[in-house]
């Protein structure tokens, strides 16, 4: 498994870190890594860039930063831990 690999599924389809936990059989952390280094080589791509659906809190509808990969464990407005994970997507420019 590769970084291309990661980016061939991304032009396919959306999908969470946990997503590609389970297609990639990788630890969360290491494919947080990949998609950091994929959001930083996308800079410079003419033709494709990734494409984030940032973290929500699913109780007050808070929407997190989306300069951070991991999803949040805790919601900064109410206090709640129920968050909606980032949804990462490779899209053409």
């Amino acid at each position: 498994m590769t970084r291309g690999d990661i980016i061939n599924y991304l032009k396919q389809r959306p999908a969470t870190i946990a997503d590609l936990v389970k297609a990639f059989d990788r630890p969360a952390g290491a494919i947080e890594e990949d998609i950091a280094h994929i959001r930083t080589s996308l800079r410079h791509d003419p033709e494709w860039e990734l494409m984030v659906q940032r973290p929500q809190c699913e109780f007050c509808g808070f929407i997190f930063d989306a300069s951070h990969i991991k999803t949040p464990t805790k919601c900064p407005e109410c206090g709640k831990e129920k968050i909606k994970p980032a949804v990462f997507k490779i899209e053409k420019k």
